[in-house]
């Protein structure tokens, strides 16, 4: 839907894209002319540059005929239920009691001073947000509802908004404006591609296996230590004693034999109130060789030198390659404590930035099996569609139940903590535990994000530091044309905001204090408010992503995210054995959000707004 003009301004099409524009015809006609004229006379790498140039003239049009075609795809499926649209008002009006109503309005309009916004500014405003229409659009009863609730933030926060509206003020309208888009060479993505074949092999290197789903999405899965290493034993006896062929095609009798060291003991441990012993103990040991044989495919070929090449060379890698063809042994799946690790990442280049937190995660829960979900919309690489977090919610619970696991503890880093937000709210029965690093999804609602990660431009000033790559990078990253139109075509901010009463028990939270994506400060004062029971480690220099690039904070995360899995797990035993003696399991009775908020608030004049120096120190643990 179209905004109104003078209210919601059209975006101009960036300075590059222009250049683009005429660069592009120019050397695609001159490639042309010079093919038709000379082409018998170019040598072979002549020939290779003008068909080149000719590609990346084809590939701009193309893209350009995208991003009219994605642009024009309006999102209309943005309203609130209006079911659930009170509870949304009331904790809008809680929350302005935190970060301040007139910083909050004054974000949404581009940072316009406060004074400058009239009461149409904000009734076309409430119209975007909960009815995703224009105000002249609204029903009679919307209109009505819509004034109503300006005139309820007016009584509690003791404001006047001056009657009439103000052409010269704009708020964000990132849902009708057209998508933000940078014109990326085909070869920066052909060489995105092959950072993403070469973490593949890495992966595969690392004992992962690629999967699949029937949405299109693929996942890799890293089958625990004890199971591999039966794996490889059984392989190691059947060679031995001529492997039998029909235990290769249907040997489900054999291989179930060797689970049950893992289905009684590691199982009845954990239950009976004592962790896994894995999980607090060293890294994945190597198997014993005793395997000979090449690899089955080039791929494995490539994995066996590149595990010669990055890991320990004492392991027998043709051993494995053999063993991994094998069907593995079962193991007792119903046990919480060998739920898998659930890994969702964030916006970039995939995988490939997470590649030493994934063998930390392998080393740190060698007894668990390992789950990393793709996100290729998210990723600076060649994707024809974006997906919305609903799809990749139903899919991660797909994957679960298709591999035989009830639960998981999820671990989630910026973009993927939207993800496990509407894990948390669709399919809350499959979260045994969350980690959310970089959570993004808390206070969506909060202009911060969409200004700097949707509208902001890079700033030059600061290119030559480390700080101002990542910002560069980040720039490019949010102008992809999937990624464009996954956070301004496909995502909603009632849905994909995750309320603290969504949590689960078991949960940590790892802010950062120099994070400009995420209000860390203000995350913490609404986390202290309700005295939420969940951890918050808090970093207080880190920037967004920051523990990617410190490996001392990158252990402690683990080393809490350890203490967090450990405690869901216990709690879903407490819950199975509670089932298993035939009581009742009632959840947690907590009060709701806007409840406990107002219950909170009710002491706190109006007219001082809380801030950090007035709010006791909430309870958390400091990284460095």
């Amino acid at each position: 839907m179209p905004a109104r003009q003078g209210e919601v301004s059209l975006q101009p099409r960036n300075v590059w894209n222009i250049i683009c524009a005429g660069l592009f015809p120019a050397i695609g006609a001159g490639a042309a002319l010079a093919a038709f004229q000379q082409w018998s006379s170019l040598s072979i790498v002549g020939r290779s540059l003008v068909s080149w140039l000719l590609i990346e003239t084809a590939f701009y049009y193309c893209q350009c005929w995208r991003h009219r075609y994605t642009s024009a795809a309006i999102a209309t499926d943005a309203r609130i239920n209006p079911e659930w649209q009170p509870v949304v008002e009331e904790r809008l009006l809680g929350l302005g009691k935190i970060h301040g109503i007139e910083d909050f309005l004054s974000g949404w309009f581009h940072g316009a001073p406060f004074e400058s916004l009239k009461k149409g500014n904000v009734e076309d405003f409430i119209s975007y947000g909960f009815y995703a229409k224009r105000t002249e659009d609204l029903t009679e009863e919307e209109k009505a509802r819509g004034l109503a609730y300006i005139a309820q933030i007016e009584q509690t926060f003791q404001l006047q908004f001056e009657e009439g509206r103000n052409p010269d003020v704009q708020f964000m309208a990132h849902l009708w404006e057209p998508l933000r888009w940078l014109h990326k060479p085909l070869a920066v993505y052909m060489l995105a591609e092959c950072m993403g074949l070469v973490t593949s092999c890495l992966l595969h290197a690392l004992g992962f296996r690629a999967f699949r789903h029937h949405n299109g999405v693929r996942y890799w899965m890293l089958s625990p230590l004890v199971v591999r290493k039966a794996a490889a034993r059984l392989a190691s006896d059947e060679s031995n004693s001529s492997i039998d062929s029909s235990c290769l095609s249907n040997g489900s009798a054999s291989c179930t034999s060797i689970s049950t060291p893992w289905s009684s003991s590691e199982a009845s441990g954990a239950c009976s109130g004592s962790s896994s012993p894995g999980e607090t103990g060293s890294p994945r040991r190597p198997v014993p060789a005793g395997l000979a044989g090449p690899p089955g495919s080039p791929a494995a070929q490539a994995a066996q030198t590149l595990r010669r090449l990055f890991l320990t060379p004492r392991l027998d890698f043709k051993l494995w390659d053999r063993a991994q063809k094998l069907p593995l042994p079962a193991m007792s799946r119903d046990a919480p404590e060998n739920s898998p690790i659930f890994f969702l990442h964030g916006v970039g280049f995939g995988l490939t930035p997470y590649l030493h937190f994934i063998h930390e995660l392998m080393r740190a829960f060698p007894t668990r099996p390992i789950i990393l979900l793709e996100a290729r919309h998210v990723s600076v690489c060649l994707h024809w569609r974006a997906l919305t977090t609903d799809q990749m919610a139903h899919a991660a619970q797909e994957i679960l139940h298709k591999h035989g696991w009830d639960q998981a503890a999820f671990i989630g880093h910026s973009y993927g903590t939207f993800v496990m937000s509407r894990i948390a709210q669709l399919h809350q029965s499959i979260v045994q535990s969350m980690v959310l690093i970089d959570p993004v999804c808390m206070l969506t609602i909060y202009p911060q994000l969409l200004r700097n990660f949707v509208y902001k431009g890079p700033n030059f000033a600061t290119i030559s530091s480390l700080l101002g790559i990542v910002d560069s990078l980040r720039f490019v990253f949010s102008r992809d044309l999937m990624v464009a139109e996954s956070f301004c075509r496909k995502f909603v901010w009632h849905r994909e905001c995750l309320w603290p009463e969504e949590l689960p028990e078991a949960c940590m939270l790892v802010l950062a204090g120099e994070d400009d994506l995420v209000p860390s400060a203000l995350v913490k004062d609404m986390l202290h408010i309700m005295n939420h029971p969940c951890e918050v480690l808090y970093h207080a220099t880190a920037g967004h992503g920051g523990f990617l690039l410190s490996s001392s904070f990158r252990r402690q995360v683990l080393a809490n995210t350890k203490v967090i899995v450990t405690q869901g797990a216990d709690l879903a035993c407490q819950r199975a054995k509670m089932q298993g003696d035939g009581h009742v399991v009632l959840k947690q009775q907590r009060k709701s959000y806007h409840e406990h908020l107002e219950t909170k608030l009710a002491q706190v004049p109006t007219e001082h707004l809380l801030s950090m120096k007035q709010l006791p120190k909430p309870r958390i643990n400091l990284a460095h």
